[in-house]
């Protein structure tokens, strides 16, 4: 009756830490599939598409993705929920021939850009950085920045 006893309770907290490792796993699904798929163990909470067209440098609770991109309009919507929008075309990290439509409407206290002309008369190359703050595996946005901004032909 004893070893009957003992096997019921070794099978019972085996069943136990396989239901938990399954949970454990359920619970980390994104970063487990980003790991993966495009070896970056964390999740970002926007703009996650732009990892496959830009570099990204973590350091510390801080995420950065570094873009080139080619800022085509500024526009604030109707509805003003988001703030000012923008819209670029992001360079290939590694095919600058290939370009990504992308858009951003922020707050406008969270964009910073730095234009030293001070004139936006035509389609403007910029550096495109934008940061995250968060923990060891999910990130959330921050603020974006615009950087070396310079008229393009």
């Amino acid at each position: 009756m004893k070893s009957s006893a003992s096997k019921r309770v070794l099978f019972l907290i085996i069943f136990l830490f396989v239901l938990l490792l399954g949970g454990v796993a359920y619970y980390f699904k994104d970063v487990i599939s980003n790991g993966i798929k495009y070896g970056r163990w964390f999740t970002v909470d926007k703009y996650e598409e732009l990892f496959d067209y830009c570099d990204w440098e973590r350091k510390g609770n801080n995420l950065d993705i570094k873009c080139k991109a080619l800022l085509r309009s500024m526009s604030v919507p109707k509805d003003n929920k988001d703030g000012i929008c923008y819209e670029y075309l992001v360079y290939h990290k590694k095919y600058p021939e290939n370009v990504k439509e992308f858009k951003l409407c922020e707050d406008p206290k969270s964009i910073y850009y730095e234009n030293k002309d001070k004139s936006i008369t035509s389609k403007l190359k910029i550096d495109l950085v934008i940061s995250f703050n968060g923990e060891l595996l999910n990130y959330s946005y921050k603020k974006v920045e615009m950087l070396n901004i310079t008229e393009s032909n």
